[in-house]
């Protein structure tokens, strides 16, 4: 190891002879304006949420910290279609070009490609290298860290998600609703988006966490009894209190997982959709009676999308209603029972919806399982 820095200083110190001598008062100047960058930048990567930001970041440090020379970031990312995610400053490069390895213990994870030769023939100098070291080195932390969270959120994810089809499976719904109620739920959030509705609230954060907590809305319902969860006529006015604290206990459950971890991630975003998918624009819901905007925004938009699915698939209890009919009535409870920009929203995306609902339309095996399912429970 000493011997190796011992030869960094050597090579260094050879490479500064070739260039000409630097005004002193430029030098200081420039290393200033590097530990700018190099501040920023670090701030900036330990707020960054996707390996593209952490690329385009990492771009811009290194030209501005370099003094313009040419950059380009590559993350070797499997997730993504081209299986790398690049990053670079507009520039084209030379035929000569340093490579610097974003590596980790786990192996390297992409790389900084720059250009040898800068603005004026200004070439790369051994202090310009030890910039891109400390550039180089908390990329690749980032990037591993990146990797290691996703890793986790999609364990999680999937646990969740089971514990949340064994309610479903308790309750006279499929899998598929599940999956349908997610991208209904997408499918409006990216309207609201495009709508610059809610945008103090609406990033692609919010989408994403959207779509990952949507199948956890009536999570609370495995602590319903059967005999008030299947039962197949009207509820007693006892029960129907029963019934609604599915609401409650679903928050009281995601809220004891939540405790458990130092993360929360979507299951936060979770907690609120099974609390309050339930409330109504007009304060008339339950469990809490909350209005308008005291009601979560994720929650406002799950209500549209758990409605227009419950209305359109058939049930042991009901047939499908046709989609012009399911619309129809959606636009009725705008203003009363739903947010009328949600409403709005879906109204013009329900084309769209009307694809999700045909193409994730429960089969016949579906229907005759649901069916077999109520009658075991008579």
């Amino acid at each position: 190891m000493h011997e190796r820095k011992e030869r960094q200083k050597a090579a260094c110190a050879e490479e500064d002879l070739a260039h000409p001598a630097e005004d002193p008062a430029d030098v200081v100047a420039i290393r200033g304006s590097t530990l700018r960058v190099l501040y920023r930048f670090a701030v900036a990567l330990n707020a960054s949420e996707s390996l593209v930001e952490i690329a385009a970041l990492t771009a811009r440090a290194t030209h501005d910290a370099l003094q313009g020379h040419s950059v380009h970031v590559q993350l070797w990312d499997d997730d993504a279609g081209t299986g790398t995610i690049e990053a670079d400053d507009g520039a084209e490069m030379s035929s000569e070009m340093h490579r610097e390895a974003l590596a980790t213990h786990q192996g390297q994870v992409g790389e900084i490609v720059v250009d040898a030769h800068g603005p004026r023939g200004r070439r790369l100098s051994g202090s310009d290298r030890e910039v891109l070291t400390m550039i180089a080195v908390p990329t690749a932390v980032a990037v591993n860290n990146h990797f290691r969270r996703r890793e986790r959120d999609r364990a999680q994810h999937a646990t969740i998600l089971a514990l949340a089809r064994l309610s479903e499976q308790r309750d006279n719904e499929t899998g598929r609703h599940i999956e349908r109620v997610s991208l209904f739920c997408e499918l409006v959030a990216t309207g609201l988006c495009d709508a610059r509705h809610y945008t103090d609230e609406i990033t692609g954060g919010f989408i994403e966490d959207l779509v990952r907590s949507a199948p956890l809305h009536d999570i609370g319902k495995v602590g319903i009894p059967d005999s008030i969860l299947l039962k197949p006529g009207k509820l007693t006015p006892s029960e129907w209190e029963i019934m609604k604290t599915h609401t409650t206990l679903g928050a009281q459950t995601l809220d004891e997982v939540i405790r458990e971890t130092r993360d929360p991630g979507f299951l936060a975003m979770g907690r609120d959709i099974a609390w309050c998918h339930h409330e109504k624009w007009d304060g008339s819901g339950y469990p809490r009676g909350l209005a308008g905007l005291e009601i979560p925004l994720c929650a406002r938009i799950l209500a549209v999308a758990d409605i227009y699915d419950a209305l359109t698939t058939q049930r042991p209890y009901k047939k499908a209603w046709a989609h012009e009919e399911a619309v129809r009535w959606i636009r009725g409870l705008r203003g009363n029972h739903l947010d009328p920009r949600v409403v709005d929203v879906f109204l013009a995306r329900a084309e769209s919806a009307d694809g999700i609902r045909a193409r994730l339309a429960d089969t016949a095996d579906d229907v005759r399982r649901l069916e077999e399912f109520a009658l075991a429970s008579l």
